[in-house]
């Protein structure tokens, strides 16, 4: 038998008195939750830190995968390439100074 991860799209809507914050996307991979690889190529491609280009993922001229999961699993193959994605992505929301 092959185990085939399973991903469910799931919508949260946040809401207070005085705000009320956008929809949040998250994937959870049944058997491990939250997957920090989809973030980083959610946030990755929100803030232009990864390119995409039809189903496409790439960062640097480097193809990630065609589409969420083969970049995810791209990324958690290479800790190294993820690693630097993520400190582009925080400079790039302004939580770490740009010259780190």
């Amino acid at each position: 038998m092959i185990a085939v991860p399973v991903i469910v799209l799931m919508r949260f809507a946040f809401k207070s008195i005085r705000w009320v914050a956008p929809s949040a996307r998250r994937e959870i991979v049944y058997g491990e939750g939250f997957n920090r690889e989809f973030e980083i190529v959610d946030l990755g491609s929100d803030t232009g830190v990864v390119e995409k280009a039809g189903s496409w993922y790439s960062y640097k001229g480097e193809r990630l995968g065609q589409g969420k999961d083969n970049a995810r699993q791209f990324l958690m193959a290479n800790p190294e390439i993820s690693a630097e994605i993520e400190l582009k992505i925080k400079q790039h929301l302004g939580l770490l100074p740009p010259d780190q």
